[in-house]
């Protein structure tokens, strides 16, 4: 069975969980967005200028 992918999925909604959380762990807190295309892409902006996009499908291509 394939993972459901896009904005119907919740899996972004999974991953902005576990990723919020891991930096507080470290006393370090995060900026999350879901930049368009919904469900394709969460990014991570640490308070430090550090950035962290993960892409949750092939939608949109990495640099």
């Amino acid at each position: 069975m394939l993972p459901s992918v896009g904005e119907s999925s919740e899996d972004h909604l999974y991953v902005k969980s576990a990723m919020s959380r891991s930096p507080l762990e470290f006393g370090r807190a995060a900026r999350v967005a879901f930049p368009p295309p919904i469900g394709s892409l969460v990014d991570f902006d640490l308070e430090d200028g550090l950035s962290l996009r993960i892409h949750m499908d092939a939608v949109v291509q990495p640099d």
